[in-house]
């Protein structure tokens, strides 16, 4: 071959390599730059539909290693105490629950997929955990179904589920030393199927959990809230299962029921004494003990109605109540007996018994040394007793008079004697038992402090 005719072949040779290189590079540009297209057009729409085309049934853990725990964090931010029912000795309160755990199924890179960091899920569409109260009283404890809150889902596999729930409880109740209690209510939540080997359960304790949201009630004032891990294993399964246990604590706002209920009835007590001033004559003796017990019924009856109907630990304030009802019913008998013996009739004179235990209650002067001789066989004559004024004096200058009606005189004025002592014995021994009472209240509330 001649030398023009080599080089002509060989730059033609060079010119189709030189076409061919740059056709490959634009296609390899072409290729990159449709791909870059590609991936900076996806959306959380297309990231979402094709987490879920993959990630196969909800009702299965989201671990990859069947052998691994899922672990589940709990956080429960109390915002309102709505009830506590004491009767029914149940609570309802409003909270805030948070769920955190990792899903192994639903993680992606954001660079490859639009710069998505972060996207938002259905609970029904990915795996949740079957978290129950144990002291429900409801069918599920998030009471509030239309707030269907959604799962932030990170790009790293971790779900995040917030929601709102109002929870009611079933909560032992200790009214012995009402009004002035401190309840405390256990609140214990564990997952329902699921043991440490499948599922590890525990209690968020950082800054999030110990938030101060909770707003006052106008009758208890919430002191603690604390939660607490523990693991209990049930009879049928070969693992234990992990609790959360919350203890909330209230302390009872008492200024209501001092000034309303015992205030009051230390005053209907005291007044109970003072039936016991009133003469026999007044005629509103009677009235007067019977209105004082049925007011203390009354008052009685408010606290019951807000005491549960449980034996043991009896209530202090109850059963205070029920000894100054007994007291006072006792001052109505007393009182009844007191008119029977001032009216008593002029037939008999009272027993040399009754004189002898009432002779420190009968009134002083000559009223007292009058019946002490009567009763010592040493009895002036029913004349020398002149009534003054509701008075008596010796009248020395007075002869023996014996038919009927210096007797009678004699036996009237004997009875109304008796009659006021005895008045007088029962005042003492009730303001005892009223004084034994308010002792016994004041060293058991003091003792329960």
């Amino acid at each position: 071959m001649d030398p023009v005719h080599f080089k002509f072949v060989m730059v033609w040779l060079l010119l189709n390599y030189l076409i061919l290189s740059h056709i490959t590079k634009a296609h390899r540009v072409d290729v990159n730059t449709t791909l870059s297209a590609e991936s900076n057009i996806t959306t959380e729409k297309e990231l979402v539909a094709n987490l879920l085309s993959e990630y196969g049934d909800t009702s299965v853990r989201p671990v990859k290693d069947h052998l691994q725990p899922v672990e589940v964090f709990f956080r429960m931010l109390l915002f309102e105490l709505i009830t506590l029912d004491e009767t029914h000795q149940m609570v309802t309160v409003r909270s805030n629950m948070r769920l955190q755990w990792t899903d192994e199924y639903l993680q992606w890179d954001p660079d490859e997929n639009g710069g998505i960091y972060n996207i938002t899920l259905k609970t029904n569409q990915v795996w949740r955990p079957d978290v129950v109260l144990d002291e429900d009283l409801d069918r599920d404890f998030i009471s509030i179904p239309e707030a269907d809150t959604f799962v932030i889902v990170q790009y790293t596999g971790a779900m995040d589920w917030l929601f709102p729930a109002i929870t009611t409880s079933a909560c032992k109740m200790n009214i012995q030393y009402f009004p002035f209690d401190t309840q405390q209510c256990v609140l214990t939540f564990y997952p329902w199927t699921l043991d440490e080997s499948k599922m590890r359960f525990f209690a968020k304790n950082d800054e999030d959990a110990l938030q101060a949201r909770y707003v006052r009630n106008g009758i208890w004032s919430m002191t603690d809230f604390k939660p607490e891990n523990f693991s209990f294993r049930y009879i049928c399964c070969p693992y234990p299962n992990d609790h959360i246990r919350y203890t909330l604590t209230f302390d009872r706002e008492y200024g209501f029921f001092l000034s309303n209920i015992i205030v009051p009835a230390i005053f209907l007590t005291s007044l109970m004494l003072v039936g016991f001033w009133l003469h026999p004559d007044s005629g509103e003796k009677v009235a007067f003990t019977v209105t004082n017990l049925l007011a203390l019924i009354l008052f009685q009856q408010l606290v019951s109605d807000s005491m549960p109907p449980i034996g043991e630990p009896r209530s202090i304030i109850v059963t205070c109540f029920f000894m100054l009802v007994v007291v006072s019913g006792c001052s109505v008998f007393f009182s009844v007996l007191v008119l029977r013996m001032y009216h008593h009739d002029a037939t008999s004179i009272p027993p040399r018994l009754a004189i002898k235990m009432l002779m420190p209650w009968i009134s002083k002067g000559k009223n007292k040394n009058y019946m002490r001789k009567f009763y010592s066989s040493s009895l002036p004559n029913i004349t020398d007793i002149v009534f003054m004024n509701g008075k008596t004096e010796v009248n020395k200058s007075s002869s023996k008079a014996d038919d009927d009606q210096e007797m009678d005189d004699r036996n009237v004025y004997l009875w109304k004697q008796t009659a006021l002592a005895f008045d007088s014995f029962c005042g003492t021994i009730l303001s005892l038992c009223m004084l034994g009472t308010l002792l016994y209240a004041l060293i058991s509330f003091l003792m329960g402090i």
